[in-house]
């Protein structure tokens, strides 16, 4: 999947699936992601302690699950304000009448901002 197809896919889609491996087994963990600009985001509901979060740190090649499909992709921790903010933004938007919207956005959970590419 290309950048575009994965951005497009994204945009489409409430919940992905980060698709990580514990224990001998593929755990399916559902997330929210959202796209700023023409880039692909995701964050940690549970701040640095999501353990599909701390897994991706350690290892950013991981797959996603979206739509049914599973996508290989890579990610990278986000630091810039300016983006971080954009991303506030995404969130707020696209879920807005979710009691965890507000938690998405705290400083907690900002700091576990990645951008999402298609792997390869």
């Amino acid at each position: 999947m290309d950048t575009l197809r994965l951005h497009d896919a994204s945009a489409d889609v409430e919940e992905v699936r980060v698709v990580v491996d514990s224990e001998g087994s593929h755990v399916r963990t559902p997330i929210w992601i959202v796209t700023a600009g023409d880039t692909v985001y995701v964050r940690s509901y549970k701040a640095t302690a999501g353990k599909w979060y701390r897994h991706v740190r350690a290892l950013p090649s991981f797959v996603l699950e979206i739509a049914g499909q599973d996508v290989p992709v890579t990610a990278e921790p986000v630091t810039d304000s300016a983006v971080l903010d954009a991303v506030d933004r995404a969130y707020l938007s696209k879920y807005p009448d979710a009691a965890e919207t507000p938690a998405m956005v705290t400083p907690d959970v900002r700091e576990t901002t990645l951008r999402v590419r298609p792997a390869g």
